[in-house]
């Protein structure tokens, strides 16, 4: 009777033997997929700091090596951004303006006139 649960004791080790193989294996492949990924995110993040204009980005031994920014070109860059948001503001709220006196003209609503004018309302 001991020999029968010898083998069914070395059935379980292989089994879990068999189970650990395929997780290993599973998590190699994802860790693989994972560093594509991020050599692809650094060569995106490369390709669109050289099109800010960013002078401070080296590669090195295939990595990407990125120096940090100055807090002045952080800043500077902040601001654009902030003055770009207020402008995109003024803009829509000067069409909307328009859009409700286009409503009130035809005596009818903005999301009407809207919709006639094919503009998708992009409160969501």
């Amino acid at each position: 009777m001991q020999e029968p649960m010898g083998i069914i004791g070395n059935n379980k080790n292989m089994n879990k033997k068999l189970s650990l193989e395929a997780h290993n294996k599973q998590s190699t492949q994802k860790i693989e997929q994972l560093e594509i990924t991020l050599d692809e995110l650094k060569k995106e993040h490369l390709k669109l700091t050289e099109e800010l204009g960013e002078t401070d980005v080296t590669l090195e031994h295939d990595d990407i090596l990125l120096k940090k920014v100055s807090s002045e070109n952080y800043e500077k860059e902040m601001k654009r951004h902030i003055r770009q948001l207020k402008q995109y503001n003024e803009l829509k709220d000067l069409s909307m303006c328009l859009i409700q006196l286009i409503a009130d003209q035809k005596q009818s609503t903005i999301k009407s006139v809207m919709k006639e004018m094919g503009i998708e309302n992009d409160d969501k």
